[in-house]
């Protein structure tokens, strides 16, 4: 019996040590459900098939700050409803891919954020009516960072630290699914 026991334990931690989505990824019960994170009506993110990493950070805004309010309304004349943010990083926390996630108030909005992105960055943009989806491949995330790090906004390239200040600058909170 002891034995048994044992080799659950060292399977389990293996598991947990490897980056299973099992203990990643904090969704559902079933293998589908742990695999889509519904962002809005129109909009679920899929966790990446074509990804190998060991880390998945998911925040959003439960509360849409007044900060990030009076900047939408500002300069793309809508509101900002939904915000989620996404990486993937490698064992050793080495960032791979970052997905953010915007909802807002109207198309004419997203469309308005959609040029301000391609003009502003090098980012893969899908926009579905109100929502907005803009990935940032390795490369880019590097260069983002290591521009981060020049600027001292950050004092060390790993998932964690690009995490931290991203999100203290979004107020963005980790997500735990209901």
């Amino acid at each position: 019996m002891k034995k048994t026991v044992l080799l659950l334990i060292s399977g389990l931690m293996a598991l947990a040590l490897t980056g299973c989505s099992l203990f990643t990824s904090g969704f559902g019960k079933d293998a589908e459900s742990a695999r889509t994170i519904e962002i809005s009506d129109d909009m679920i993110h899929e966790v990446p098939t074509d990804l190998e990493y060991a880390n998945e950070y998911i925040y959003y805004a439960p509360e849409i700050s007044d900060d990030s309010k009076s900047l939408y309304e500002e300069k793309y004349d809508t509101t900002l409803e939904k915000d989620f943010f996404i990486l993937y990083s490698d064992k050793d926390d080495a960032p791979l891919r970052a997905y953010y996630y915007l909802v807002l108030g109207d198309e004419a909005g997203a469309e308005k954020v959609k040029e301000y992105l391609e003009q502003n960055g090098d980012y893969e943009i899908t926009v579905n009516g109100k929502n907005i989806c803009y990935i940032q491949n390795q490369e880019s995330l590097n260069t983002t960072i290591d521009s981060l790090i020049a600027m001292s906004f950050m004092t060390e390239k790993t998932g964690r630290a690009y995490v931290d200040m991203y999100c203290g600058m979004d107020k963005l909170t980790e997500y735990v699914p209901e």
